[in-house]
């Protein structure tokens, strides 16, 4: 069984409200299993190896630094924050990675700094810088997002979103298996159908964005702009599909 991956720039057409955008999509070299954006305009995946890599725009190349992990989140100065495979929790100092307290299974970070986890027991915490420990909150999720002002977004295992207001969770139309934000307040899900999804305030409702399946994981640059990882299509040898590997992720980002 052969697989192809092909490198293409391509241009599609998307419908939005009162605007048509024309994106195109350019496929970015290698294979990631996580990847995120920083408020000061970092781009970082983990790769099939378990290692952080960070974007590097004028070589065309992603640079590996040390450590593994599995997801990795970015401060608005570009610091990375990772869970490795143990669920611990490390933030990058200078050429080191300083262990943080708790243990997760996701991580996100807000524009304005602050730090969101799932816990093992798939219960949101908030850090708190002051006390040096993690804010338990109420309700349980798998996918968590801290948009521009802090504030998270959630994803459930009934791929049901939920945002926060105040002290309660506000339930959000529609279903996803991923969910992201920007630092210019933008919000982003991969819908249940694999589809991509922006969401609209004023009319209260998610619009598709690009008209294409099999997106696996999600992060929205500081400008706005979706960078999704693909599943990996397997074909046989009859050109149908045979298998979809989504820990094998094809990054692709809008320009």
């Amino acid at each position: 069984m052969k697989r192809f991956i092909l490198i293409a720039v391509f241009v599609v057409a998307a419908l939005y409200p009162a605007e048509i955008i024309f994106a195109q999509w350019q496929q970015l070299p290698g294979k990631a299993q996580s990847v995120s954006a920083g408020a000061d305009g970092s781009l970082w995946i983990i790769g099939m190896n378990n290692s952080p890599y960070f974007w590097d725009e004028d070589e065309y190349e992603w640079v590996q630094i040390s450590g593994t992990a599995q997801k990795i989140a970015i401060t608005p100065d570009g610091t990375p924050v990772v869970i490795n495979q143990r669920n611990e929790i490390y933030v990058r100092r200078g050429d080191n990675w300083e262990r943080m307290p708790g243990s997760a299974t996701e991580i996100s970070i807000g524009a304005n700094g602050d730090k969101w986890i799932l816990g093992t027991n798939q219960t949101p915490y908030k850090w708190d810088p002051e006390s040096g420990r993690w804010q338990e909150f109420s309700g349980t999720a798998v996918r968590i997002a801290a948009d521009q002002g802090g504030r998270p977004w959630l994803v459930n295992r009934r791929n049901e979103i939920f945002r926060q207001r105040g002290r309660s969770w506000e339930r959000m139309p529609g279903s996803a298996q991923d969910v992201e934000a920007g630092a210019d307040g933008t919000v982003f899900i991969i819908g249940s159908n694999t589809r991509l999804y922006k969401w609209d305030e004023e009319e209260y409702q998610w619009y598709e964005y690009f008209d294409r399946e099999h997106n696996y994981r999600i992060a929205v640059t500081a400008n706005g702009r979706p960078v999704v990882i693909e599943c990996e299509i397997v074909y046989n040898e009859y050109g149908l599909q045979d298998e979809e590997k989504c820990s094998n992720g094809i990054v692709k980002g809008m320009r």
